[in-house]
């Protein structure tokens, strides 16, 4: 009922309620999961939608580094705070050059993990994916400042990291 609840109200049909879905950070999923004694949050908020996105160790909780700080797999450096990732300590594209740059690899091992049983355990939930981000992942390798400059200066280096961010993410929805 929730899928077709969904499904409805992008049709602009009549609903008998407006569907929704929670996201919350880490520590306040924590909590719900205690209140409410389960470990479903989605469920026990009565959430229409359901999130999905790949393995939050190979991104959100990342290697830890020294100080608090979370190194993501892109190489991306977080002052991390416990409500969310935190902000971007140091980026590690301090020029507007690849080479020498790996990007991660889509495919790697873990990255889906648990993500079938997920959905099979929620077949009444509208799906909707997330598969990463595009100008907001050149922003955190680069920079805002570097980021804005290099597209009037090294438009081509734009192109190309643009380019190899969108292929880690297609590489996600395959």
């Amino acid at each position: 009922m929730k899928k077709k609840t969904v499904i409805d109200a992008i049709q602009l049909k009549q609903t008998s309620q407006i569907p929704y879905h929670l996201d919350f950070t880490p520590p306040v999923r924590e909590m719900l999961k205690k209140h409410y004694g389960v470990e479903d949050v989605d469920a026990a908020v009565g959430s229409y939608i359901l999130w999905l996105s790949w393995h939050p160790s190979l991104d959100f909780q990342g290697k830890r580094l020294a100080n608090n700080l979370i190194q993501d797999e892109f190489g991306v450096v977080w002052n991390n705070l416990p409500e969310n990732r935190g902000y971007v300590e140091r980026h590690p594209l301090d020029k507007p050059d690849l080479s020498g740059y790996e990007f991660p690899d889509s495919y790697a091992l873990g990255r889906f993990d648990g993500l079938k049983e997920r959905i099979a355990s929620h077949q009444d939930f509208f799906l909707l994916a997330w598969v990463g981000d595009l100008f907001e992942r050149a922003q955190f390798l680069r920079g805002l400042t570097g980021l804005l400059t290099d597209l009037l200066l090294n438009p081509q280096f734009v192109h190309d990291l643009l380019d190899n961010i969108l292929e880690f993410l297609l590489g996600n929805l395959t």
